[in-house]
């Protein structure tokens, strides 16, 4: 990658960190940002069940649990501000364009840097992946796992080692704690190969 290239990348990847932080401390004087609703009630009652030590749910679990534990992590980490785990959220949409970089410039080759490129800033503009980053809901951990799992079987395409199996499919596993659905899409996957 030309040195170019890789200041367009970050400046792309910047850009997309500055509006999630942005819209985050935005969001921040929302008193709906403060109390959550719905999903990102639960998630916000399960995280603070974890971090206490509680049982939020006894029996099986009613939803994928990674969320919730990453999202204790990050209220851990805040001391109990939900801002900054919405920030840390921010940090991984800027990971999510990065990514995205990664998977069309290995998936699309022989497009150059422009279309991986253009493909990043669109993902770094888009004010849905912008707003649900800035959420306590399931997209913000979810897509760049997904990402990731597809970047790591794409090298898996280019180099067959155990190694890299068996980070394909820890990949595809960590994205399936967060939405198992997406394993579906890893039969498919299986299928085209």
């Amino acid at each position: 990658m030309s040195s170019r290239t890789l200041k367009l990348v970050l400046a792309i990847v910047l850009g997309a960190l500055a509006l999630r932080v942005g819209y985050v401390l935005e969001a921040h004087s929302n008193p709906m940002q403060q109390a959550p609703q719905m999903d990102a009630r639960y998630h916000l009652e399960w995280a603070e069940a974890l971090i206490s030590g509680a049982d939020h749910h006894p029996g099986p679990f009613f939803r994928a649990p990674l969320y919730p534990w990453f999202l204790a992590g990050a209220l851990w980490l805040g001391g109990g501000s939900i801002t900054t785990a919405l920030l840390l959220q921010a940090i991984l949409g800027a990971l999510t364009t990065l990514l995205t970089f990664c998977v069309a410039r290995r998936a699309f080759p022989r497009s150059g840097p422009l279309g991986p490129s253009l493909a990043a800033l669109l993902v770094a503009t888009n004010w849905v992946l912008i707003y649900f980053d800035g959420e306590l809901l399931l997209p913000a951990l979810a897509i760049p796992l997904q990402l990731n799992a597809l970047l790591q079987t794409l090298a898996l395409g280019e180099k067959r080692t155990p190694r890299q199996a068996a980070i394909a499919g820890l990949s595809w596993g960590l994205a399936a704690i967060v939405r198992p659905n997406v394993l579906a899409f890893l039969c498919a996957l299986a299928l085209w190969e």
